[in-house]
């Protein structure tokens, strides 16, 4: 159901008759048909009562009036269409009333520049801006000239007072919107929005502050009915009735009228009223009964007729009594809040994590984290949007996306609780809908079409996610032919996931040996692994590990014969040094690794190395990226920025991304390379004075005490080794990241380094990626080795104050 629009009343000044002026969509050269009024929300009284008691009074002090939303009608009546389709009709309902730019548009930090810019796109970004009156000094203003500037400040009339102060997150929800439907070079994302769409975005905006307030703070909630009574949020208000009442009359909040599902509805209900309903209908004592056990009788109870005479629905009869004990509950409603949930979701495209690259954030995550930019604590990068490609050419497509996206988020929460059996479940029904969709050979083309790093985002990349998810619960459930077939699947095909098709070799492997007993087989799943060319050296090195492992196995000797096929490429094996310590804790992981770690630093500085970090491959991915800033986000790449708040390019691990910046890299590396110690430090710390505190994937800003601290360890590694790994690390981020030695120690007094691998107790074996990266920072002339901390010979005693040791057996 739309949102109600209420009624016009009477004519603004500047909508009489034909000769009106042009209004903000006169400016954009659209022309639209006469807007669709919904007679069933018009001929609703008492909503439309609602709506005129909270409409803003005539001093401007609250949001958009009602004669604005009626001046937009009127003026979209008298204009005909152009090209009579539903989403320009939309656009104009959305955009016609809008407020004036006062003074100049500055600069931003984030400056679009799409493929084709439109003639009227400045102005429609200004008119999208001062939809939701952000200011004209918003960091994602569009850099505009002077001319088209003036061109807005002659717009229509405001329609909020500029004293209107709205808090920061209400502001940052707004700004989602713009940015995902008028900000320039992302105009095109509306056709993914239909009418009825953008008319709930429209009713929003003629919502009191108070209103827009709860609506956003109820939306960064779980999605779940919530009792009134103990809502409290005495900064939109001290009674939230009104504002409630607000919501509900324009299909923004469900009231308890519209809970259907009697479970739902048993599980409001307080332990006490539960039990006494079952004891009033089952005749049981409850008294030792759990609630979620009676809440299961209640239902089984509901599903039966209540005789063999009478044609009553217990389940209705059931569902009256249960709504008498509820009282007053009330939910966000669900079309609205899946088109703003929809629009997030496309904000949040960009912002995924490097290791879950297609796990969407929630919107409360997205607000909270726009929230931390906007009080100075979160900032991002400045770089140039650039789109040549619609991931999503439709709005189906969209849907698609979101729908799969909202089944893995199930999977994944019923695998947290082992609920293996609900997860198989839902992944073969999504997996089996998206067979049925993949059949059209439109939607592959489109697919493949698509550079690697966005293919994610469609239908074979998110079919492809779901198998592999499918895999693992298989492996959870013991289910290993299963696994082997769902992982055969995977590796047929070559167009999705290949940065993880090493891992996938290794665990086919691994099934076929140790579970399947097929050894044989397991070899030819390794050969064919090593003969695949995206295979990456650390996935590489554990299959010839394992096929080594395979051929030396006593259980088939008839396996020997096969060692001829295998070889192990040569690694270099670092020196170790052993640290006898009184104090161990009994295991690596957990607060002991951080224990073992800090016993390493204790006995480096006793060496002669009084600086140290343990960041892993932290420390050189914050350097690297330091360095390399201006590339990481240069301009001119095609689809790889799409839209504000990006931590790192899209590209940012796959091949792609050192390909398509091969020769910027190649120049700054020699650069680098030639540069002396002075100069290195000077452009590691004009960099960072320049972009401190901006989110950058790789980058931790606490990890060194200052600038001062990062410019002594980049003076002992010297230019050379900062290349040779600044070029391991670039041309190869997703896989180097991992296996990178734990500590990194220096002392600036004798410019020397080592770099070092922590093991403690029960954790003596190096990983391949370890073995990868030692073998690395070996061949390119690193200190490096692996440093065993070991429990001491020697058992103390606790006598009083004093300790006494004696031999341990």
């Amino acid at each position: 159901m739309a949102p109600h629009k209420k009624k016009p009343t009477q004519k603004r000044d500047d909508e009489s008759g034909d000769e009106s002026p042009k209004t903000n969509a006169d400016n954009l050269g659209i022309r639209i048909s006469s807007a669709k009024t919904s007679k069933k929300l018009l001929n609703n009284k008492k909503r439309k009562a609602v709506i005129e008691s909270f409409s803003p009074s005539p001093n401007g002090s609250g949001n958009s009036s009602s004669t604005s939303l009626a001046s937009t009608s009127k003026t979209s009546t008298s204009v005909e269409s152009a090209s009579s389709t539903k989403t320009q009709s939309s656009i104009l309902s959305f955009f016609t009333s809008t407020s004036s730019v006062d003074g100049p548009v500055e600069a931003t930090p984030i400056i679009c520049k799409p493929k084709k810019r439109g003639k009227h796109s400045a102005e429609f970004s200004g008119a999208c801006r001062n939809l939701f009156d952000i200011p004209s000094t918003s960091t994602h203003t569009t850099v505009m000239k002077s001319s088209q500037s003036a061109s807005l400040n002659s717009s229509t009339t405001p329609t909020n007072s500029p004293s209107t102060r709205e808090p920061p997150f209400l502001k940052e929800f707004k700004l989602i919107i713009l940015t995902v439907l008028g900000q320039v070079g992302h105009v095109d994302d509306l056709f993914l929005f239909s009418e009825d769409d953008l008319e709930y975005v429209n009713c929003f905006k003629t919502l009191s502050v108070s209103a827009q307030q709860l609506y956003v703070r109820l939306f960064q909630r779980k999605h779940a009915w919530l009792c009134p009574a103990k809502l409290k949020y005495p900064e939109i208000a001290a009674d939230l009735t009104p504002v409630i009442s607000e919501l509900q009359a324009v299909n923004f909040i469900q009231g308890e009228e519209e809970l259907n599902d009697i479970t739902e509805a048993l599980n409001l209900l307080p332990d006490p009223a539960v039990k006494s309903l079952a004891k009033s209908l089952l005749r049981v004592s409850a008294s030792k009964t759990s609630k979620t056990e009676l809440i299961s009788a209640l239902v089984k109870h509901s599903k039966r007729p209540r005789s063999v005479f009478s044609n009553v629905n217990m389940q209705e009869v059931v569902m009256k009594k249960v709504c008498g004990l509820l009282g007053s509950w009330i939910r966000l409603g669900d079309e609205p809040r899946t088109v703003f949930t929809r629009i997030h979701l496309l904000y949040s495209l960009s912002l995924e994590d490097d290791e879950k690259p297609i796990s969407g954030k929630t919107p409360m995550e997205r607000l909270s984290e726009i929230k931390k930019r906007n009080k100075g604590s979160v900032s991002f990068p400045r770089y140039t949007i650039f789109r040549t490609n619609k991931i999503f050419r439709t709005k189906e497509d969209l849907i698609r996306y979101e729908d799969t996206m909202k089944c893995e988020q199930d999977i994944k929460q019923a695998m947290a609780t082992c609920d293996f059996k609900s997860a198989l479940q839902i992944q073969e029904v999504e997996t089996r809908r998206l067979e049925t969709i993949l059949r059209d050979e439109d939607i592959s083309s489109h697919s493949t079409s698509l550079a690697p790093f966005l293919r994610p985002f469609t239908a074979w990349g998110v079919y492809t996610r779901l198998l592999y998810m499918g895999v693992e619960i298989h492996q959870q459930r013991g289910s290993y032919d299963d696994a082997v077939a769902g992982l055969s699947g995977l590796l047929e095909q070559t167009e999705y996931g290949v940065e993880s098709r090493g891992r996938w070799w290794d665990r086919l492997a691994f099934h076929l040996y140790y579970h399947l007993e097929k050894p044989n087989e397991a070899l030819d799943a390794i050969l064919k692994g090593l003969a695949d060319s995206f295979v990456k050296p650390g996935y590489r090195l554990a299959l010839q590990q394992k096929a080594q492992m395979i051929l030396k196995s006593r259980r088939n000797k008839t396996l020997y014969n096969r060692r001829s096929e295998f070889t192990v490429d040569a690694i270099r094996e670092p020196p170790k040094v052993t640290i006898q310590e009184k104090e161990l804790p009994s295991t690596p992981w957990g607060n002991g690794g951080q224990v073992a770690v800090r016993l390493a630093l204790k006995h480096y500085r006793r060496s002669g190395f009084e600086e140290g970090v343990h960041g892993e491959g932290t420390v050189f991915t914050t350097l690297i990226s330091l360095l390399f800033w201006d590339i990481i986000f240069k301009s001119g790449i095609p689809d790889v920025f799409s839209y504000p708040c990006q931590s790192a390019p899209l590209d940012f691990g796959y091949s792609s991304f050192y390909e398509s910046r091969k020769e910027a890299f190649d120049d700054k590396l020699q650069e680098l390379g030639e540069a002396d110690n002075a100069k290195l430090q000077t452009l590691l710390e004009t960099s960072w004075k320049e972009h401190e505190g901006d989110r950058c994937v790789g980058v931790k800003w606490t990890l060194f005490r200052d600038i001062d601290h990062a410019k002594g360890l980049l003076a002992c590694l010297g230019s050379r080794v900062l290349c040779g790994i600044a070029s391991l690390i670039l041309k190869d981020q997703r896989h180097t990241r991992a296996g990178m030695p734990d500590l990194t120690v220096w002392s600036t007094r004798t410019n020397k380094f080592k770099i070092v691998v922590v093991k403690g107790a029960g954790d003596c074996k190096l990983s391949c990626k370890q073995m990868c990266w030692m073998d690395d920072l070996l061949r390119l002339g690193v200190k490096t080795e692996v440093c065993h901390i070991e429990a001491s010979r020697k058992r103390l005693h606790e006598t009083g104050n004093q300790l006494t040791s004696d031999s341990s057996q």
